[in-house]
Parts: C-alpha cells; structure tokens; sequence
C-alpha cells in the first residue's frame, strides 16, 4: 500500500528550505519534485503551516514538535493526504529528536491515517547522527505502539532521503538490535 502521510523534515519558521523539505514543498506547489529550492513559500504546505502557527500564536515551531496539515491536490493524486510538519533538533538534543519522531507519528494518529512514510529527522544539515537518529526513530515507534494499541496508525516506513544510502541499514541494526533485548 501507499502512505497516507508524509512527514517533513521542516525548519522552526515552517517557510521551506532545500534536501527534502524543498522537494515536499515544491511538488505540493507544482508537482515537480525534482529539485528542492531554499525559502519555497508560496505553496499550499508552507501557506496551512503559517496559518497553523497563527492561530497557535506561535512565530516558530518548538524543537520536537510537530502537526499535520492538508497535502494538497498534488499529494492527493498519489494518495497522500497528509504532511506531517516535524521540526527536530538543532542541537544535537537527543530528547527533542526523539520527541520528533514521536510526535510525527501523533500528529498522523490524530488525522486518523492508516500509514505514514518518515525520513531521517535532523540528519542533513543539522549533522545529528544517522546512527542515533535510527535508534530514537525505533524507540519512538515501538513506544507509539505501546502506548496507542487501538491507533489507526499501523504502518510507519523509515526513509533514507539522504542519497547516500547509509541510514536504512542504520535503522536495521537499531531494531535488530531492539529485538534481540
């Protein structure tokens, strides 16, 4: 099956930046996700995350926090409905990047879906470890399990955005290395 969220590696001020919060904000926009573009603000993401945070009253996203916004008609055409706006650490903040990932999969609960597709959070130009981010992404899945058995969430994909195919194997090891505990 396909996914029904996708969440989006943002920055705090939710007004686009390049890697994969580029490319999400501009297929959303034009349907071309060929190449992400730093300060893409005029799209349909960017425009619901600015409104959200109004209505918050808030002038920028809180590390580790995140919500869910409509995708838009481009999204919807391959069955995505949902992006998940997920600002991580800058810091290095081990909590807050667990706290991201946790919070990534509440906000796709909280609009009912059934799926969603994460990549790494923080991993780009933040620098946080690819190693440390698959064992919180692990941790924070097996904890959202745990804590929401009757969640309509019940497929959640980790996804190497990075080109260079060193996080998934990353993310293997860390839930071999869960399973084994």
């Amino acid at each position: 099956p396909g996914t029904e969220a996708i969440a989006n590696a943002a920055n705090d001020s939710m007004t686009g930046g390049k890697a994969i919060d580029g490319v999400i904000l501009k297929f959303a926009d034009t349907g071309d996700g060929k190449n992400g573009e730093e300060g893409y603000h005029e799209g349909p993401i960017v425009k619901a995350s600015q409104e959200y945070m109004r209505l918050k009253g808030l002038k920028s996203i809180p590390e580790g926090k995140a919500f869910a916004v409509d995708a838009g008609p481009h999204f919807e055409k391959i069955g995505v409905k949902y992006v998940i706006q997920v600002n991580g650490t800058t810091k290095n903040n081990d909590q807050k990047e667990y706290d991201a990932f946790y919070n990534a999969l509440t906000a796709a609960a909280e609009k009912k879906a059934t799926s969603i597709a994460v990549p790494g959070i923080s991993t780009g130009i933040f620098g946080y470890s690819k190693e440390k981010a698959a064992k919180l992404f692990i941790k924070a899945a097996l904890s959202f399990a745990k804590d929401n058995p009757n969640s309509t969430l019940k497929h959640i994909r980790f996804l190497d955005l990075d080109f260079k195919g060193d996080l998934l194997p990353k993310v293997n090891e860390a839930l071999i290395g869960t399973i084994k505990k």
